[in-house]
């Protein structure tokens, strides 16, 4: 389960750091970037990728029930991914 966490947080991190380059500072002044709204709103696009992959998880139909346990495996993780955005 550990092992699972971590690469979990790996993950969420890394989304982070990709949407880091594609959004901007809102509240730039002669003092500099916000660094915390930055990252802030890199990680609510983070989120938004990953409610893409749970909503997407849910509406997919595969039919097996060894499908199914991997559906559910994925759901798992990136629930878990999320947990570590929040």
């Amino acid at each position: 389960m550990i092992k699972e966490e971590e690469i979990a947080k790996e993950k969420a991190q890394k989304l982070i750091n990709k949407f880091q380059l594609y959004v901007k500072d809102t509240d730039h002044n002669e003092e500099g970037f916000n660094w915390t709204e930055w990252i802030t709103n890199a990680k609510q696009c983070a989120l938004v990728c990953v409610e893409e992959m749970l909503a997407y998880s849910t509406v997919q139909n595969i039919g097996s029930p060894e499908s199914e346990g991997m559906r559910e495996q994925h759901r798992k993780y990136w629930n878990e991914v999320k947990t570590h955005l929040s």
